[in-house]
């Protein structure tokens, strides 16, 4: 949001310094995000004078140049000047030495002493494009003013100057989207008095007595709809002060009564909407929800599809407004209007920001209403526009309308001292709280001790509970006058139910973070393309991008696997836990995952390894590892046809399937032309069966030396790595310490083969060569009388 230091003049007869208002108001929670100027005349003229030419001759060495004689004030400078509209008498804008001009058409120039043709020129003599003031470059500028040689030009044309504060404003805080709002801020922050600007009361005008009719039938969504009625109002060109105000904020004058609707928004916060009275067919206004798809064409030009419940002003013949969003072009203020009505109201939030973002206007309009307006400031914005028109508009008040659903009555929260002084830890007097507060205007109605009533005016929509009271207290108090103690306390709790499961989630993600695992968050919303008969689709989607939830884990996660080698990057270990959802029988549902993904090389950077290719036996490691981390007994199975895998295992404990690994389907990979590995986990299974595993037991590391032993397997016949394993840990569970399979590859005759390493440990005494190689001959005689298994030799 833009605020014009100027315009908070307008509103705090102390304003305290730039700085120190940029300081408050980001303490205080409005980020200032940038401070910028605003000028109209770029340079303000600063170096420009009015001067006048007393001599002219004729240029020594050029035809078409005239050395003039300039008189500046202080002296008479020697200027050359090519323009033929330059004459004896005339009083002419001139850039001194040293000055820097920003043409209209061209780059900052900053003028030097130079020889133009062998003759010195002193200064320029500035045509209006020269000077930024237009585009006119047919001669120089000649003006009509009485004011003497030397006179800064910027006491002629008067260029306006302003200093812009960028203000990054929380969804909460929809007081603070207006010049008022954020005066507010500033006269809270230092303790000064605040002037509303002034305004017309409506009390002597007819109430309800109007010559157009006005039905609010929508009532849920339009709680309050006031209108004023004004006839014969002249329509000119907007007074210069309020075009420069207006400009200084990025909107682009239009004419006085819109400039001045627009003005009375940006001012108070409360958006009004000007209808020229004569194009309202059959004298009506009617606010209801639209019945029937239509075309609609708005004041920016292009046409909008409305759908059946949008809510839309309308005349006799049809929407002449979207409301709280854009006006339509077919009862739009021009040149020509001579009777207007003027809308002043409150709609719901929820309606106008969901029918702002399914239409893509985010007018200035839309944005305070959606946040959440003011219902009590209706009428003062009203009464406000109409002191401004009447000033400089003229025009006859026929009357206003004013039709409230219901009463909008100050909040009413109840707050204790104890309850403040206890949450901040320190006893703030409630002398200095009640300052702030009554700074806040939030006024106490009732005091009972350390129980105080508080009415909270409804412009702070963000302020309903006692909580609310704590944080605009230490907000203004200012968080860094809180003191810090130099000790703290805090109580020792025991973790059960939902925090002992937030307790295991944290220590999984701590762990996979250790393996070399990064976590990844993403969206939950996925591309209208991604739609599947399961697919719940998004009921009012910002775009076609987020129109579905996610029906799955391994997308989004390739997506951000694309993204990075995209980037140049090579290497992919990534870990999410988020949820899925979808539909069966229309019946909605959701769960939770945990997901891996692997995908690249292992040491893509390393120089002390030799860089290999992720494969699956290395996701396979990283979920034993994994379940052992999690003290659960599992076992694996093949995985058969599947939607998001070409091949993998499936993950059973106790008989039930908690989750799959496996290579994502090749079409999915295709883009990089990489594989990518894929493991999924049903996390509340897993979660249930890890809290209800054994504690983490711990054992001495072995004193006595463990030994390897490597196999190579030639399958000759169908057999799982897993049937393989446990046909060598049958041999001697006690003495088999590891099993690992590190390397597969396919013979020429196209059969595979296994290389597998086998350890050996007794942790009561060193092995000997003989009981080695007797165990060693068992599993050979095991793999291959009972598995029919080839061990090659040598």
């Amino acid at each position: 949001m833009l605020i014009s230091y100027n315009f908070l003049k307008n509103y705090l007869p102390q304003v305290p310094p730039l700085e120190s208002i940029c300081e408050k108001l980001t303490l205080q929670g409005l980020e200032v995000e940038k401070i910028e100027k605003y000028e109209s005349i770029k340079g303000s003229l600063d170096g420009v004078v009015i001067g006048q030419i007393q001599k002219i001759e004729k240029h020594p060495n050029a035809d078409r140049l005239k050395v003039c004689k300039v008189d500046v004030g202080k002296e008479v400078l020697n200027i050359v000047c090519g323009a033929n509209n330059v004459a004896e008498g005339q009083k002419v804008a001139v850039a001194l030495i040293g000055t820097t001009i920003y043409p209209t058409t061209d780059s900052p120039v900053t003028l030097k002493k130079s020889k133009i043709r062998g003759v010195d020129s002193e200064g320029m003599i500035c045509a209006e494009d020269e000077l930024g003031l237009g585009n006119d470059h047919e001669g120089i500028l000649v003006l009509e003013t009485s004011l003497v040689p030397g006179t800064p030009a910027a006491e002629y044309f008067k260029p306006y100057s302003d200093t812009i504060i960028h203000v990054g404003l929380t969804p909460n805080r929809s007081d603070a989207f207006s010049h008022i709002g954020v005066a507010r801020e500033i006269a809270s922050a230092f303790r000064i008095p605040i002037e509303l600007p002034p305004s017309q009361s409506l009390a002597p005008f007819s109430l309800n007595e109007l010559d157009i009719s006005i039905t609010v039938s929508d009532t849920t969504r339009c709680k309050r709809y006031a209108a004023l009625s004004i006839n014969n109002i002249t329509i000119t060109e907007s007074p210069v002060w309020l075009k420069n105000q207006l400009l200084a904020i990025g909107q682009k004058p239009i004419n006085n009564v819109v400039d001045f609707a627009n003005y009375v928004m940006f001012e108070l916060g409360q958006p009004l909407h000007v209808f020229d009275k004569d194009k309202l067919v059959q004298n009506q206004i009617w606010v209801q929800a639209n019945w029937e798809e239509r075309e609609f064409f708005a004041l920016d030009g292009k046409n909008y599809k409305l759908l059946p419940g949008d809510l839309l002003i309308c005349d006799g013949r049809g929407p002449v407004c979207i409301a709280g969003v854009i006006g339509g072009s077919n009862s739009s203020v021009t040149g020509i209007t001579k009777n207007i009505l003027i809308e002043s109201a409150y709609f719901d939030p929820i309606s106008i920001r969901r029918t702002s973002k399914r239409l893509g206007i985010f007018s200035e309009s839309a944005m305070r209403f959606a946040k959440g307006a003011d219902p009590n400031l209706v009428i003062y914005a009203l009464e406000r526009i109409l002191y401004l028109l009447q000033q400089y508009c003229g025009g006859e008040v026929v009357g206003y309308k004013d039709i409230q659903v219901q009463s909008f009555s100050p909040y009413r929260v109840e707050f204790h001292l104890d309850h403040f002084w206890r949450l901040s830890g320190m006893e703030l007097a409630s002398e200095e709280i009640e300052t702030i507060l009554q700074s806040l205007e939030i006024q106490v109605l009732e005091k009972k001790g350390n129980q105080w009533i508080l009415e909270v005016p409804t412009y702070r929509t963000d302020v309903k509970r006692e909580q609310d009271i704590f944080e605009e207290i230490l907000r203004i108090y200012g968080y860094n006058a809180v003191p810090i103690r130099e000790k703290f306390f805090a109580p020792f709790q025991v973790l059960q139910g939902e925090d002992r499961i937030w307790e295991w989630q944290e220590k999984t993600a701590d762990f996979l973070a250790a393996q070399g695992f990064y976590e990844i968050r993403t969206n939950s919303l996925m591309p209208a393309a991604a739609v599947t008969p399961q697919s719940i689709q998004v009921l009012n989607p910002l775009s076609e991008e987020t129109a579905v939830l996610r029906t799955s884990l391994l997308p989004s996660g390739i997506e951000i696997i694309i993204n990075n080698f995209n980037r140049q990057q090579t290497s992919f270990a990534f870990f999410e836990l988020g949820k899925i959802y979808w539909k069966e029988n229309e019946m909605l549902s959701e769960k939770e995952q945990l997901a891996l993904w692997l995908a690249g090389s292992r040491y893509p950077l390393n120089p002390e390894f030799k860089p290999e290719k992720f494969q699956f036996k290395d996701l396979k490691k990283e979920i034993e590892k994994l379940l052992f981390f999690w003290g659960i007994a599992y076992t694996f199975s093949p995985l058969e046809k599947d939607s998001e895998l070409e091949w993998g295992l499936w993950v059973e404990v106790q008989n039930q399937k908690v989750g799959k690994l496996g290579a994502a389907k090749a079409e999915l990979c295709r883009e990089l032309g990489i594989e990518i590995f894929f493991a999924v986990w049903e996390w509340q299974k897993i979660t249930q069966l890890a809290l209800a595993a054994p504690r983490i037991q711990y054992q001495e590391i072995p004193r006595f030396p463990s030994v390897r032993r490597d196999i190579s397997l030639l399958l000759t016949s169908p057999v799982t790595y897993q049937e393989i394993e446990k046909a060598i840990r049958s041999v001697s569970p006690k003495l088999i310490y590891n099993i690992e399979l590190f390397d597969v590859y396919q013979t020429n005759e196209g059969l595979e083969s296994y290389a597998v390493a086998v350890t050996l440990l007794d942790r009561q005494k060193t092995l000997s060569e003989d009981e080695i190689e007797k165990i060693m001959i068992k599993i050979l005689s095991k793999l291959e009388n009972e598995l029919k298994l080839t061990v090659r030799k040598g």
